[in-house]
């Protein structure tokens, strides 16, 4: 296993945030980091392997097996409007084909009329939490 640089050996320079200096001082060009990177990335790919929404955006990491990409292409898609665009074209699709053709033992019309109600929350979640009339 890798350790850190002692004090005398790293780099000199003056840093203005601690988190600057652990950069600095990182050693990413060791074989233990490209190994944790790897296996990091294996480990992501198998936790989300049901989810091809999100296979398709961290792909190119997965194929690099760079983990740490991954990651933060995964922060990207989850925290960016990109995420809500694509739960808004999903909603919009389930809603346009989804039809109530008769009771059946797993599609209930109770099932069925929780479907539009539900799409309409995930398109417009705001619009859930504010007054009757306003839209948020």
């Amino acid at each position: 296993m890798a350790h850190p640089l002692p004090e005398a050996d790293g780099p000199h320079d003056d840093y203005n945030l601690v988190k600057e200096e652990m950069i600095a001082r990182a050693l990413y060009a060791l074989p233990a980091y490209f190994v944790d990177n790897a296996a990091l990335a294996k480990i992501l790919k198998e936790m989300v392997s049901d989810f091809k929404d999100i296979i398709t955006r961290t792909g190119d990491s997965f194929r690099n097996r760079d983990g740490r990409q991954a990651m933060l292409d995964w922060m990207l898609y989850f925290c960016s409007t990109a995420r809500q665009e694509t739960v808004e074209i999903t909603a919009e699709a389930t809603m346009n084909t989804t039809f109530y053709k008769g009771e059946k033992p797993r599609f209930t019309f109770i099932l069925y009329t929780n479907i539009h109600p539900g799409c309409h929350k995930k398109i417009r979640p705001q619009a859930s939490s504010a007054p009757f009339g306003q839209d948020g």
